[in-house]
């Protein structure tokens, strides 16, 4: 193997190192030296998994190429240092780089690692030894090894804050911490870290992080650019304001939901289950910035919050737990209330890569997992139906530079900030019997969540598919309220638009029917039932979606978005992908014991000669251990493990599909 000598242009004066308080600025990304010693290892070994975790056969295991997260610093060296009048690109690509690392860190359970620590060498000068160790690069053998642990760089003070901002040129600047600075200490180390495959040692990535906190604190104070984080409300969505009238408001892709804290690696929302009252969710939410600049780490918060579902829900009601209640069984429940609130962390503003032809956009994010204390669906028994219990709404707040809006429309929040998002979800408790064909029922909560009278209140169906209309033709689609709302919509003069009054249902007959004319005192929440009937001689033969929409006074006020599935023939509130069963489906793998003292064994229900690969995880998605080639009813040894709840994620090893299962261990 040809080994190519990489000179770093620059100089290697002798100085005494800045102070720490002379760091970059605050709100950056953390440095080692604030680290215990056990968790700088852990950093260490983080890095190179991620290291390990590609490679590329086309190569063989002693060719520097052959682990591809080394091999793109290596193919795009030329393209990104030491550009002459694109200077920045340094910077901007090294940064893309790292969060490639650091996306790998959240699936992968080393969530505490993101942002990525820093190494600062003008604090401390010397390499912390468990980065100089055997595997200080992924193989010795392979890429050598550090030259030296001794880093003796210049003076940093003219690149930290407010002395950068004597650049007035981004690109200047970008070149004098490149040539003058980033180049001085990989000739310091020199070994792996003086070579085109430096990124194989696992100090580059702290170092590296350092050289992006001179850059990001360069952005934000000298340049004063700034962020704009938003949520997803919609597949296509970019962050941009306001959002268009015809998007619905309330299936936001990038807040999901899930059984187990298995979030981070399975980003789609699931039905949940709650079978007892120890039972737990976990919410999760993921950021994206549309700004020109990182934010500011830990400054601002976003918190969640969940309501019993509704399509009339106001801010701060039910949110925050206050407003109106329902009394069930004796019992005042709440409509809502907080599930967590967390500070704000770290996100990267877009790249456009030229090294790719065409030139690829990156986008980084951030993903926050929240556990909820669900509520109930048998706690609001006083609903006439049982279907009526189980839908909930899960709303995302956050308060980033620009602020959020506090007004109490929430679906005028909605539309002019992007800080805010709202996603359907489902809870069950009780299984739901209908005829065979026939699509379960679902219920929704509707009403007045304000402190003042609503005079026009209108209930209408709306298919965004236009070839989802054709439901209605094979189909009767019924809103059934109770006798006293009824009554009341008879006594007022009650407006109906494509839309049949059959006892306490309205038939809506076609796309845009509704129901309108209900006046509603402050404070007033009411449920209704939807259901999906088959006409005679039809049936379901595929995926359907809709949604039912309040209006206050014409003026949108929220909604839920309906699925009815192939297969289950089910009509229920938007909580995942289609056909997602709402009946929670039964594992093909036990556990036990369970709980476990020492070991625990897994007993497949299908093919016993199948071997399968399992992880455990603890309660933050870390995986702790890793079995392979497991057999069934193979003891798996749990004794370096503390009493707890843990996730094992079980793959089999034939088809390669995964099953996820709760482990406790109690000794």
């Amino acid at each position: 193997m040809k080994k190519i000598t990489l000179f770093f242009a620059g100089c290697a004066a002798m100085v005494t190192h800045e102070l720490y308080a002379q760091q970059a600025c605050s709100g950056a990304r953390r440095d080692i030296a604030s680290m215990s010693s056990t968790e700088r290892t852990q950093l260490r070994d983080a890095i190179i998994a991620y290291l390990r975790s590609e490679t590329d056969p086309s190569y063989p295991t002693n060719n520097i190429r052959y682990y591809k997260n080394v091999a793109h610093h290596i193919n795009h060296f030329y393209d990104i240092h030491h550009q002459p009048g694109n200077a920045t690109i340094f910077f901007k690509w090294h940064r893309y780089y790292i969060q490639e690392m650091e996306h790998w860190f959240l699936t992968n359970g080393y969530q505490q690692f993101v942002p990525l620590p820093t190494w600062n060498p003008n604090y401390t000068t010397t390499v912390p030894s468990m980065f100089m160790d055997a595997v200080n690069a992924i193989t010795a053998s392979q890429y050598g090894s550090i030259g030296s642990a001794n880093a003796t760089p210049i003076s940093n003070t003219s690149y930290l804050v407010p002395n950068a901002c004597s650049s007035t040129d981004a690109d200047v600047y970008a070149a004098g911490v490149e040539n003058n600075y980033h180049d001085d200490i990989h000739n310091d180390l020199s070994g792996t870290m003086g070579q085109t495959y430096s990124s194989a040692a696992a100090i580059f990535w702290p170092w590296h992080a350092y050289v992006d906190d001179l850059w990001f604190c360069y952005q934000r104070n000298c340049k004063n650019l700034k962020s704009d984080l938003y949520v997803k409300k919609y597949d296509t969505d970019e962050g941009t304001t306001p959002v268009p009238s015809t998007v619905p408001l309330w299936t936001a892709p990038d807040i999901w939901v899930r059984n187990n804290p298995d979030g981070f690696v399975n980003r789609t929302s699931e039905h949940l289950t709650n079978t007892s009252p120890t039972d737990k969710a976990y919410v999760y939410v993921k950021v994206m910035n549309r700004g020109a600049a990182p934010n500011m780490d830990g400054t601002g918060d976003i918190s969640t919050y969940w309501a019993q579902g509704s399509v009339g829900v106001h801010w701060p009601n039910p949110w925050t737990g206050s407003g109106p209640t329902i009394t069930c069984d004796g019992v005042a429940r709440p409509l809502g209330g907080p599930i967590g609130s967390k500070p704000l962390r770290r996100v990267n503003e877009n790249f456009t890569d030229p090294t790719h032809s065409p030139a690829v956009v990156h986008k980084d994010y951030y993903i926050y997992e929240y556990e909820w204390d669900m509520p109930d669906p048998d706690n609001y028994s006083c609903f006439s139906e049982v279907w009526e219990q189980q839908h909930f709404c899960i709303l995302a707040r956050m308060n980033d530079e620009l602020g959020t809006p506090t007004g109490s429309d929430i679906y005028i929040n909605m539309t002019n900030s992007n800080n805010i998002a709202m996603r359907n979800v489902t809870i069950l408790k009780d299984d739901i019997q209908t005829a065979p064909g026939v699509p379960k029922p679902a219920g929704i909560l509707w009403g007045n969540y304000t402190n003042l009278m609503v005079n026009n209140t209108k209930l209408m169906i709306r298919f965004e598919n236009p070839q989802d209309v054709q439901l209605l033709n094979i189909a009767d689609i019924t809103l059934k309220v109770d006798n006293a709302t009824r009554q009341q919509w008879l006594a007022g003069g009650g407006i109906a638009q494509e839309a049949n009054l059959e006892g306490n249902a309205f038939r809506m007959r076609n796309n845009g029917a509704f129901i309108a004319g209900f006046t509603l005192p402050p404070n007033t929440v009411k449920g209704l039932t939807v259901a999906v009937t088959p006409r005679q001689g039809q049936q379901i033969d595929r995926v359907y979606q809709f949604d039912l929409v309040q209006y206050n006074d014409e003026r949108l006020a929220g909604g839920e978005r309906y699925v009815v599935e192939v297969g289950n023939h089910t009509a229920a509130t938007q909580s995942g992908v289609a056909n997602m069963p709402v009946k929670e489906q039964k594992s093909d793998y036990l556990l036990y014991p369970n709980p476990a003292q020492t070991s625990f064994a897994i007993q497949y229900a299908g093919n016993a000669d199948k071997l399968m690969k399992v992880y455990v995880y603890d309660h933050l998605g870390r995986m702790l251990q890793e079995y392979t080639n497991v057999e069934n009813g193979q003891e798996l040894s749990v004794t370096s493990l503390p009493n707890g709840l843990y996730i094992v994620k079980i793959t089999n090893n034939e088809t390669g599909k995964t099953d996820t299962q709760k482990l406790i261990i109690s000794r």
